[in-house]
């Protein structure tokens, strides 16, 4: 190779060089300032200049905040390809894998990690959070210490630490990790909201609420941080603010059927039926997993009103979204007694008005047989009465005693056998729409 070559090459591996170098630091800077695709997008093309560890660490890293966690796990296998005996390679694709949830391959990579770089203490605190996440609590434990005793000014290890008592329902021993934390630093918004756990589950709930609503505020699009602070307010019986809370929520995400329904809920406890039927009616519209009990919602809300047919109708959607709950059965049947009841008395009432008016018009114009009229209506208005009553109480006999069979008759299913149980299942769900037919046939035939 001649000299000048040599001299083309060496300039042109220092050009890349530089450009390589110029492109790092324009997606450190765009990192900073939180513009991710920015950042990647700089990383990507300081790669085509030349390579080096922090690069492929650092474009997994906004792979992973752009919420591309594939492309992530690519970029992190490459650099542990190009360089193997680097931990940081490792500390990124266990990350990676911990995000989407693969547990197992997570710690191993952690592992590896630690094998390398035993003072990676983000590794440490990230096996500590694949164990929480499998419900490994001693492993946890063991991790987070160990992190811990490395560096104890670990924020994230103090918090997940906390979150391991929390979880163990041991809130006095939380609240030591936590205040470490708020210690190294105090607008730490996952210890500010974990320590309002604490505090809520020790039935303190003013407290548990000023700390839910400064990790709030701190990051005032935190759906789960808005949903903490609703029911903490919800818990204390502060209806009217969680009610506020639940209309943020609804305004960030208006699809999600949940808050519709805690809307609702918040309504209902309030006593305040005309406002939550709308609520629980939006959840429905959704048809989504709340949809099962936010029909039973709007099923009780017009059972209050004595809106017996929007109280049926309800409960048949109930059966038919989920036919093995009896109980819908027996609160179908409920607000069906409760209609024929009604009825009932409003016949009863009709009845009686008819006798009076007719003995009023007999007293008018019969006057000379005036006691024989007024005993003459008499007898049509007790007879009416016992008419009615006894036949109420047939039918209510009749449909209490369809109960009682529903009920023994479905204590008997065989569960053990999914095909036997579903087929019982649509049998029973036949047999009271029969019931309710009957029960209606033979309440209607009493007064035709």
């Amino acid at each position: 190779m001649s000299n000048s070559t040599q001299t083309e090459q060496t300039f042109q591996e220092k050009l890349n060089r530089q450009y390589m170098t110029e492109y790092l630091f324009k997606g450190n800077k765009e990192s900073v300032k939180g513009n991710y695709a920015e950042a990647a997008d700089s990383y990507k093309r300081s790669l085509s200049f030349g390579e080096d560890v922090s690069i492929y660490y650092n474009l997994g890293l906004m792979q992973q905040k752009l919420g591309q966690t594939s492309e992530s796990i690519s970029t992190y296998q490459t650099c542990i390809q190009k360089f193997p005996n680097e931990a940081c390679c490792y500390q990124g694709l266990g990350q990676s894998q911990l995000n989407l949830e693969q547990l197992e391959n997570a710690v191993s990579q952690f592992d590896q990690c630690l094998s390398l770089d035993e003072k990676k203490t983000e590794c440490l605190n990230g096996k500590g959070i694949a164990f929480l996440k499998q419900n490994k609590l001693v492993e946890a434990e063991q991790s987070l210490r160990k992190c811990i005793s490395k560096n104890s000014r670990n924020e994230d290890c103090q918090n997940n630490l906390a979150k391991i008592y929390i979880q163990k329902k041991e809130y006095e021993l939380a609240q030591t990790p936590l205040n470490v934390c708020l210690d190294i630093n105090g607008n730490s918004d996952q210890c500010l909201n974990n320590m309002g756990h604490v505090f809520l589950n020790l039935n303190q709930s003013k407290q548990a609420i000023r700390y839910y609503q400064k990790a709030s505020s701190l990051k005032p699009k935190n759906e789960q941080y808005l949903v903490d602070l609703g029911n903490a307010f919800k818990k204390s019986k502060n209806f009217e603010n969680a009610l506020n809370i639940f209309n943020r929520l609804i305004q960030i995400d208006p699809s999600n059927e949940t808050y519709h329904e805690m809307k609702g809920f918040m309504f209902y406890n309030k006593g305040d039926f005309d406002n939550a039927i709308p609520a629980f009616e939006e959840c429905t519209k959704l048809k989504g997993e709340n949809a099962f009990t936010c029909h039973r919602h709007l099923a009780n809300c017009y059972y209050e009103k004595e809106n017996f047919d929007n109280a049926i109708q309800n409960y048949k959607e109930c059966i038919t979204l989920k036919p093995q709950r009896i109980e819908n059965y027996l609160f179908f049947t409920s607000s069906v007694f409760l209609k024929t009841k009604q009825q009932c008395i409003y016949y009863k009432n009709t009845t009686q008005e008819f006798c009076l008016n007719s003995y009023n018009n007999t007293y008018n114009y019969v006057t000379g047989n005036y006691n024989s009229a007024k005993d003459y209506c008499q007898s049509n208005i007790n007879n009416a009465k016992n008419y009615v009553e006894t036949n109420y109480n047939n039918t209510r006999d009749y449909v209490q005693g369809h109960i009682s069979n529903s009920k023994e008759y479905v204590s008997n299913i065989n569960n053990s056998t999914s095909e036997y149980f579903s087929d019982v299942t649509n049998k029973t769900k036949s047999y009271w729409g029969g019931v309710y037919d009957q029960a209606m046939q033979y309440y209607n035939s009493l007064f035709s």
